[in-house]
């Protein structure tokens, strides 16, 4: 653990073994040494944990803050609702994440996470909550963004709360409006592509056993891993690695799995993915935007098959998803990358 996460955590252990000290009317260090005060911070973990809401808000929060460092724009990024606050007009919400881009311009960002049931199911946030958030952002004079991960499309987008439609109390807003409106092209994001299919072979270790008995049963031991698309094969180890993400974490859904055999001899396998449709003349298709695939990194990493295993991975901001240079060109894996950016208000002239 970094030095800083571990300050993080003392403080915050801290400020939770005062706050308990305080309700049982003791000197803190009295308190901690009684059974009523592991009592008492036992349940309030068990509480926290038992809520699937705030276990996975608090999962998709995280989550945010590892995908946009990971799209390479952003410069800074800190939870802005954490440590004192003091607020003397008592209308202030403080959002969850200060961000300054490496442009130079900051925004606050408040984070959702939505389940929804069918794409005709509307993220909802109420107006009292919203203004206070917006209270927040006048008052620090730093423009207020609402980003919702969209759990069944593992979506994520960026929205101006004034493109949010009013009805009653509640603001409203569908995916297929949030997609429209999405400003997450401005942290980095892009939707990419490459050439059909890609292939991760294991090639047979040739000097151990490989044949194939009579039962179809065949000992086989990993000499060599490539990777392929397209049919050629990725020698460069900043495509290899751009490769092995599009292959583990994109959304291609068609997945075989072939051996290759000669002479009764195993000599291959492979693990080839492709869309299920693939578009005549096209030249390529689009694996997810990188959002996506560092959100199913970041899933992968804090889950198992009965639910969140953790709110954060041990791993690195660093070590997810790959920053692909801007002039990257490719040698063999070739890329196509597009930047979505968010429409305009009708009758607004969009900036040329």
């Amino acid at each position: 653990m970094h030095p800083r996460d571990i300050s993080d955590l003392n403080a915050s252990l801290l400020r939770l073994a005062d706050q308990i000290a305080r309700e049982m009317g003791l000197p803190i260090k009295h308190a901690v040494n009684r059974a009523d005060f592991s009592a008492r911070l036992s349940e309030l973990v068990r509480r926290q944990t038992d809520s699937s809401i705030r276990l996975y808000g608090f999962r998709a929060q995280h989550m945010f803050a590892y995908v946009i460092a990971a799209l390479g724009e952003v410069a800074v990024i800190t939870e802005e609702d954490q440590g004192i606050f003091f607020d003397s007009s008592g209308l202030l919400t403080r959002p969850d994440f200060r961000i300054q881009t490496k442009k130079g311009s900051q925004i606050l960002v408040e984070v959702k996470n939505f389940r929804a049931s069918s794409i005709d199911d509307c993220f909802v946030i109420g107006e009292k909550y919203l203004e206070r958030l917006a209270n927040y952002s006048s008052t620090v004079g730093i423009p207020l963004k609402i980003a919702v991960y969209w759990v069944g499309w593992n979506c994520w987008t960026l929205i101006d709360p004034s493109r949010l439609s009013l009805e009653g109390r509640k603001f409203r807003l569908s995916i297929m409006e949030a997609m429209k409106i999405n400003e997450m092209g401005l942290l980095g994001d892009v939707h990419v592509g490459t050439e059909v299919p890609l292939v991760m072979r294991l090639h047979a270790d040739l000097t151990k056993p490989r044949s194939i008995d009579l039962h179809g049963l065949a000992p086989f031991t990993i000499g060599r891993v490539t990777l392929h698309v397209g049919g050629k094969e990725i020698t460069n180890q900043l495509e290899i690695k751009i490769a092995a993400l599009l292959i583990f974490f994109g959304k291609w859904g068609d997945v075989k799995t072939p051996v290759a055999v000669s002479g009764g001899l195993v000599d291959h396998f492979d693990f080839i993915v492709q869309p299920e449709i693939i578009s005549e003349g096209q030249g390529f298709e689009l694996v997810g935007s990188m959002s996506q695939i560092v959100s199913n990194q970041y899933l992968y990493s804090t889950s198992e098959k009965e639910g969140v295993t953790s709110l954060a991975p041990k791993s690195d901001v660093k070590e997810f998803g790959v920053l692909i240079p801007d002039s990257y060109q490719g040698q063999v894996l070739k890329l196509w990358r597009f930047q979505q950016m968010p429409n305009t208000f009708e009758g607004e002239e969009s900036e040329s």
